[in-house]
């Protein structure tokens, strides 16, 4: 066999094992590796195009992490920082798109200075919450 060719299945193989490695580990470790950050903070004004949620009845606590963020950020009074609650394990991703695509996720464009993100009247305050997530990824050793 031509020394060029073997090379290349050589490489082609190292190539699929580790493909199926990383399959099988996605699927015995699931998301237990995802991490989702929601952050909120008190904001002065209201963009003219967001709808205003008004969670004075704890509506949003039903979402995991916002409800525990927008106390945070109304009780310490943050306006400058984000006030974040991190999440892990299974599902936690999903939190994002709950937030953009289930609720109303006002979307800023580049040149105003308002936050992208939903905005809620908690307390006497208006905060603007958002979320994002990642996956942990554990760097292989050869």
């Amino acid at each position: 066999m031509n020394r060029d060719l073997r090379d290349l299945l050589f490489s082609l193989g190292i190539i699929v094992t580790t493909a199926a490695y990383g399959l099988v580990r996605r699927r015995t470790s699931g998301d237990a590796d995802a991490v989702t950050s929601v952050a909120a903070r008190v904001v002065e004004d209201v963009p003219a195009r967001a709808t205003v949620l008004y969670d004075g009845d704890g509506i949003l606590d039903g979402v995991p992490g916002v409800g525990a963020a927008i106390r945070r950020a109304v009780d310490r009074d943050v306006r400058d920082e984000w006030e974040a609650v991190d999440l892990s394990g299974r599902d936690t991703l999903e939190l994002v798109d709950v937030l953009q695509h289930d609720l109303p996720y006002y979307v800023s464009s580049g040149d105003e200075p308002h936050e992208s993100g939903v905005y809620v009247k908690y307390g006497g305050a208006t905060v603007v919450v958002t979320a994002v997530g990642y996956e942990r990824v554990d760097s292989l050793s050869y």
